[in-house]
């Protein structure tokens, strides 16, 4: 049949419907509504309810028992679902406690003092490398279970849709749909469902969060210079094997870092506590810099004009690294001035949205 013959059909169904007495319910009415409830087709659905709220009072224990046969068939239906799903996802949850529980494991150890001892350094090194294979075999299970989540919640939705139907019998006013992972809980595989979708979605927000933070520092962002960018890069590396938020470069927090690196260059010293009244404080170089959101904390170096050196060393600081590791923060300001490096953290506003 052509969709134009279908929505004939349906049209001639709902001027029928309409034109049989009010708070009618004929056997052969209710078969027909019970049909088009059950359908897939959500304009099948929608011309049953047109017609059904023709319906005075007396009817309305009737049709609440044809909203609760549909909801009950279209639940069964979910349940299928929700079992396909659970064989589906196992790999992907099996894959991401492996790497949740490595990932507590390596920030508790990055985030301790571990001094000059370097056997403990490395280890945070071999933990760091595994961090970031597990990662990548996670990522991998990511894309091809899309389109699982899509058809799961399209039939949750059906679901949703009758309820708030069924409520509206009985409720005046504004209702409230049910949460899709409230409905997946009720059925037998749906806590195990549930508790997956939400580390899907967490995770492909991270991914969505890091690819945005790659272009916008790569490309996006005209003022940042090589190393800036490249400095960047390295440091959301560690943080996105680790499930950190990803750091956008800031253009106002990176004019206070450069600054920074200028004065300590032009007046020979290395410190975070600027001898100029007015820039003593790295707080106070953001302000001045006219950073409007929270600066978090500050790295410096100097000796080599490499991104990688500035890093490296960083890393092998107790301090410098804790700030590298930091929750929360998603700016970054870098600034080089020929041997000396000045990194700040911050949180605020995503760059790519206000960005000149």
């Amino acid at each position: 049949m052509s969709l134009r013959a279908v929505v004939l059909s349906l049209s001639s169904l709902l001027i029928t419907l309409s034109l049989l007495p009010a708070e009618t319910l004929s056997p052969k009415r209710q078969k027909e509504a019970a049909k088009m409830l059950k359908s897939t087709d959500a304009n099948q659905r929608r011309v049953a309810y047109q017609a059904l709220a023709q319906m005075g009072d007396p009817e309305q224990g009737a049709l609440a028992n044809l909203l609760d046969e549909a909801e009950q068939h279209h639940r069964k239906r979910l349940n299928t679902g929700l079992g396909k799903v659970a064989a589906k996802v196992a790999g992907f949850e099996e894959a991401h406690q492996a790497w949740q529980a490595h990932v507590e494991k390596t920030l508790e150890k990055g985030r301790q003092n571990l001094g000059k001892d370097n056997s403990a350094i490395k280890q945070l090194d071999s933990m760091m490398v595994r961090a970031q294979r597990l990662h990548r075999t996670l990522v991998k299970e990511v894309a091809p279970l899309g389109p699982l989540w899509k058809a799961l919640a399209e039939q949750g939705r059906i679901v949703q849709e009758i309820r708030l139907e069924a409520a509206s019998l009985a409720v005046e006013g504004e209702l409230e749909g049910v949460p899709l992972e409230q409905l997946y809980r009720e059925s037998t595989h749906g806590e195990t469902v549930a508790v997956t979708h939400e580390h899907w979605k967490a995770l492909q927000a991270q991914l969505d969060s890091a690819a945005a933070a790659q272009a916008f520092n790569a490309k996006d962002a005209r003022w940042p210079e090589r190393p800036q960018r490249a400095l960047a890069h390295r440091i959301n590396l560690d943080r996105h094997a680790l499930g950190l938020p990803a750091l956008f470069l800031q253009k106002q927090l990176s004019a206070a870092s450069e600054g920074h690196s200028e004065e300590m260059k032009r007046l020979s010293y290395f410190s975070h506590d600027s001898p100029t009244p007015a820039r003593a404080t790295p707080w106070m170089r953001a302000d001045l810099a006219d950073y409007q959101d929270k600066a978090r904390g500050e790295n410096i170096y100097e000796g080599n004009a490499s991104p990688d050196a500035a890093y490296e060393a960083w890393w092998r600081s107790d301090d410098h690294r804790k700030i590298m590791l930091m929750d929360g923060a998603n700016h970054l300001g870098a600034g080089l001035v020929s041997k000396h490096w000045t990194m700040m953290m911050g949180q605020g506003i995503v760059p790519s949205l206000v960005e000149e």
